[in-house]
């Protein structure tokens, strides 16, 4: 993600932004770093001890879907044709990594 982050910042550079920057947007910023990426890995990671790999992995697999639905419900985003395919995608794939490999007898 760097290296992607750092050959577009020359597409589309970071620095060069419209509107203004005030205090609140500084506390904005720190609370969605901290809180919306430190935070939730460190959990994720913690959540390795109670859970195995494989079950925490089926469960980040939902992540999207709940992120679509936290858009739909608080933020009003219309939810198209295109949006259930992608959720029966991303359903089918949980399920077919849900299933356990039959172990040759």
């Amino acid at each position: 993600m760097i290296v992607g982050g750092l050959v577009f910042s020359f597409v589309h550079p970071p620095w060069q932004f419209e509107g203004e920057w005030y205090f609140s947007t500084n506390f904005a910023f720190l609370f969605i770093v901290l809180c919306g990426t430190v935070l939730s890995f460190y959990s994720y990671l913690e959540s390795l001890k109670y859970l195995s790999a494989s079950e925490t992995s089926l469960l980040a697999c939902a992540e999207p879907l709940s992120a679509a639905f936290t858009a739909v419900v608080f933020l009003g985003v219309s939810f198209g044709w295109i949006d259930w395919v992608g959720t029966l995608l991303i359903l089918c794939t949980i399920f077919i990594l849900s299933k356990k490999k039959a172990t040759p007898s």
